[in-house]
């Protein structure tokens, strides 16, 4: 039997970029003002930050140099959907009115949309299956999951890919500042994209060559005639999850010594792999990496 061919996002060049996507000011609820905000994450090595302030977009006009600013905004819903290439300066109304209308929006502007903490914002699977030309949403906000546990959003995109959506993971620290206002570097993307430019990272982000994380990283992935090859950071574990792998997807490899080269052959395994394939990589300390999903092209395979 033939192994099911991918279409790969990462198959792409470029080199990598830390890049976090959602952060907010005291242009809104956030507790340090943005010129602070962007020094906490260059210290922190991020190569692009997008300053999701809501309802506002937030410029540093003197800024130069690192980190990359990406003019984005929250714009407050429900459900909360996250605007990065704004064209906008300061205060932008065209959110609240739900969320095709809001992401039509955003389109029309040139724009990206995000859909942000939807487990935080209480948001069923059957909005995001209807909803239309969004890039994806967050399966990782550590600022909620901090709060109340709310900020996995995980199981939900397996619920939409198995159903046949086509949307990207992402992951933020939605940093507020302060107090139990979240954790600056919990959890971010690396981008893959030739150039750290606004329109390089915003065209990686729309194709899905970025992955998700809360410190482990994916360097590569290959895929051709059902093999898969992953290159990590030291990682304690790989797991493959599809739409038909079971409760927690396939448990791939555990080892001691920290690998950071996997291979998994899925007609070999006996993996029943039929719309998508996506990665997850834990390290010792029990932090994630998710990769986007490799989707099937035409014929997967089932073995029960």
């Amino acid at each position: 039997m033939a192994g099911p061919e991918f279409r790969n996002p990462y198959a792409t060049r470029g080199r990598w970029w830390r890049v976090a996507l959602h952060c907010h000011t005291t242009n809104s609820d956030g507790h340090v003002a943005p010129a602070t905000a962007v020094a906490i994450y260059r210290r922190l090595g991020y190569d692009a930050v997008a300053i999701t302030d809501h309802d506002c977009v937030t410029r540093l006009t003197a800024h130069r140099g690192r980190p990359l600013l990406i003019p984005s905004a929250e714009l407050n819903g429900p459900p909360d959907t996250l605007y990065y290439g704004a064209g906008e300066t300061g205060k932008v109304a065209i959110g609240g009115r739900g969320l095709q209308p809001t992401i039509d929006a955003v389109r029309a502007r040139g724009g990206l949309a995000v859909v942000a903490h939807p487990s935080w914002s209480g948001l069923a699977d059957a909005p995001l299956l209807r909803a239309k030309g969004y890039a994806g949403f967050e399966i990782m906000n550590q600022v909620t999951q901090d709060l109340n546990g709310t900020g996995r959003s995980v199981e939900k995109w397996d619920h939409v890919l198995a159903a046949g959506k086509r949307v990207w993971g992402f992951a933020s620290d939605d940093c507020h500042f302060g107090e139990w206002r979240g954790r600056p570097g919990s959890a971010w993307v690396w981008v893959k994209a030739p150039a750290l430019t606004v329109r390089g990272i915003l065209r990686a982000l729309a194709k899905g060559a970025f992955h998700a994380t809360t410190g482990p990283r994916i360097l590569g992935v290959s895929a051709r005639h059902g093999r898969i090859e992953l290159g990590t950071s030291p990682a304690a574990r790989v797991h493959l999850i599809s739409e038909r792998t079971g409760a927690g997807g396939a448990w791939l490899a555990r080892n001691r010594r920290g690998d950071t080269r996997w291979t998994i052959d899925i007609v070999k395994a006996r993996l029943n792999v039929t719309r998508y394939a996506r990665l997850e990589v834990l390290d010792r300390r029990g932090r994630t990496a998710w990769s986007n999903p490799l989707f099937v092209i035409g014929r997967g395979v089932r073995f029960w």
